[in-house]
């Protein structure tokens, strides 16, 4: 309890204007008269000014997580391209044929649009059930590019296969 103690903070009206209905009262010795009407003077002030009810602010978490959303497929889809990038250097280094690499191009931004696509809707949807929630941006992304990683590897080896 002591230790508890070392670390609280009295209140700071000037500084925290939440705490402006507080006091502190030394209970080292016995409770004054002043104290206690110190103590009812503080509730009613408190009745006769109640806090404002917490504002409506649907609108504005609604576009924090359209704008989070659109953050997590922006990321999302600039690490798919440097995937897709890596795995055209590496189809070249297999030497696949020119063919080949624009085919293989094309199916991987096929496989990248279809991704972003379905973690944009996922994302969506899941913000409506996520009311106070925060999106995890980072975990999120490196979840969706370790799928893209995958299906890229499956597609290269198809097109290394087809090589030998």
């Amino acid at each position: 309890m002591l230790e508890m103690a070392k670390r609280l903070e009295p209140p700071n009206p000037e500084k925290n204007s939440w705490e402006t209905q507080s006091l502190s009262i030394n209970t080292s010795s016995d409770l004054s008269k002043c104290d206690i009407q110190r103590v009812m003077d503080l509730i009613s002030s408190a009745l006769r000014n109640p806090l404002s009810p917490a504002e409506d602010n649907t609108e504005q978490k609604e576009a924090d997580r359209q704008k989070c959303a659109t953050s997590v497929v922006h990321q999302a889809d600039q690490a798919c391209r440097r995937l897709i990038s890596e795995t055209m250097k590496t189809a070249k280094d297999h030497q696949i044929t020119s063919e080949d690499m624009r085919s293989l191009a094309i199916q991987l931004n096929e496989s990248k649009a279809g991704l972003l696509h379905n973690l944009r809707q996922q994302l969506l949807q899941e913000a409506t059930f996520i009311q106070d929630e925060d999106l995890n941006v980072d975990l999120i992304k490196n979840r969706a590019v370790r799928i893209f990683n995958e299906n890229n590897k499956q597609i290269l080896v198809k097109f290394i296969n087809n090589q030998m």
